[in-house]
């Protein structure tokens, strides 16, 4: 019936269902077709819009079969559009692997012109991933610092460094984090 979301065991039975169910029934079916799996995340490329739906279907049936769902929310036909494949479509990007692949301007070298490809650059929500853990550990070094440079803090714990430091990030935020909402840890300002 399923595991837990993030659990230890889903990704081992993840590749397990779908090496059977999926990656072999491919290989015996569609060997045409070549696919990317990682865990869970599949893509597979195709050459026509009717390639993609027919296979579409077939998925369904095939998973439906093995007692298993598509993620309807995930699960989409994409249109790798580019300079040479310029047909109106109203999907045109796609997230895999904290990747976003979408339609980009890039520049012929040799000929000095611009272009446009369909390629991969990193996804806003690993940006925003990265940028969150920098700034906490931002705030972290400040804390360290804090508790260094002040008397008062050198026996407390870290947390009343993160505290002093949580009245001045409400009071004045001095650092662009600050600014962006991204405070000390356990402080929420109003």
């Amino acid at each position: 019936m399923g595991v837990p979301q993030g659990s230890v065991i889903g990704p081992v039975l993840a590749n397990l269902f779908l090496h059977y169910c999926f990656d072999k029934w491919m290989t015996m079916h569609h060997p045409e077709i070549p696919f990317e799996r990682y865990a869970d995340d599949t893509i597979c490329y195709c050459r026509t819009k009717y390639e993609a739906d027919t296979l579409n279907a077939e998925l369904r049936k095939r998973f439906a079969q093995c007692k298993l769902k598509l993620n309807e929310e995930k699960t989409r036909i994409v249109y790798c559009k580019d300079n040479r494949r310029r047909g109106p479509y109203d999907q045109i990007s796609f997230d895999f692997l904290g990747y976003t692949f979408r339609p980009r301007k890039t520049m012929n070298k040799s000929q000095h012109k611009a272009f446009t490809r369909f390629l991969p650059a990193i996804s806003n929500k690993s940006k925003k991933k990265i940028k969150d853990e920098i700034m906490m550990e931002l705030n972290v070094t400040l804390a360290r610092w804090a508790k260094a440079k002040y008397k008062h803090f050198r026996r407390k714990p870290l947390t009343a460094a993160y505290k002093w430091l949580g009245e001045i990030a409400c009071r004045s935020p001095m650092f662009y984090h600050w600014q962006l909402g991204i405070y000390p840890k356990n402080v929420t300002c109003y």
